[in-house]
């Protein structure tokens, strides 16, 4: 079975149980942003495209970041005319894949589009450790700046109002937060550190990502099992868990 079909609650066990077997964070890290991020995306605004998709082993991207976006869709660039098909655009954080799935301005609404990687693009490593993961059998997902211009079908795109789309955009991040303590969890069973104390919390995130219900509760049950894994983690971990303690889960 493809492991993308999985529901939200086997999938996120499936790689914790990974993690602790392993550890290896060069494999499961993509993997689960792959889950949390594109799919759910597609899921959410381009149904049939995600049916295709999980007939297709092509690794997915998700990318909206952009050189000074700051979060904020209205400083986004990038931009579909609809007349043409032309698509120009410039992704910051692009994660090594077979295929973008990449959000720009068409005209006053948005459109997600659907870019297969090619020769006619440029990508340029970010050169950044934090975020190049190597598994242990040697894959290597590195991050990189993409620029794209290039003109699509109209099949390859779908618009959708920015209103649409803010519902997604804020339940990302905290998909995002979960799916790392979902990780983290498993790290620490990895590095047979004791988790009895935190079983509970990780019951109440399994449960919040089946019902969708990410609220403030999930987040803080998130921070605290994130936390505890930074403050046993080794000196020779992968620097992402460092980044990503400063990037979601501040105190």
């Amino acid at each position: 079975m493809n492991l993308f079909e999985l529901s939200e609650e086997d999938f996120l066990r499936r790689l914790e149980d990974d993690m602790a077997i392993t550890g290896d964070l060069g494999e499961l890290f993509p993997r689960m942003v792959a889950y949390n991020v594109p799919y759910f995306v597609l899921s959410q605004y381009w149904p049939e495209e995600r049916t295709n998709l999980l007939k297709d082993p092509l690794f997915p991207a998700f990318c909206v970041a952009e050189a000074g976006w700051k979060g904020r869709l209205e400083n986004l660039k990038g931009s579909l005319d609809l007349s043409s098909g032309r698509l120009t655009c410039e992704k910051t954080y692009v994660m090594q894949c077979d295929v973008m799935y990449v959000l720009v301005w068409a005209g006053e609404d948005l459109a997600l589009c659907r870019v297969p990687r090619n020769a006619s693009q440029t990508w340029t490593s970010r050169q950044e450790d934090t975020v190049r993961f190597v598994s242990k059998t040697g894959s290597v997902r590195d991050h990189f700046i993409v620029s794209v211009e290039q003109t699509l079908k109209r099949e390859e795109y779908v618009t959708l109002r920015k209103r649409n789309y803010v519902r997604a955009g804020m339940t990302i991040p905290r998909r995002e937060m979960t799916g790392l303590a979902i990780l983290a969890f498993g790290y620490l069973r990895f590095l047979k550190e004791d988790v009895s104390d935190l079983v509970g919390l990780r019951s109440e995130l399994l449960q919040a990502r089946a019902t969708g219900e990410l609220g403030a509760g999930a987040v803080h049950a998130a921070s605290q099992i994130f936390h505890q894994l930074l403050r046993v983690l080794p000196g020779d971990a992968h620097p992402f868990w460092g980044r990503a303690g400063s990037l979601f889960f501040q105190r």
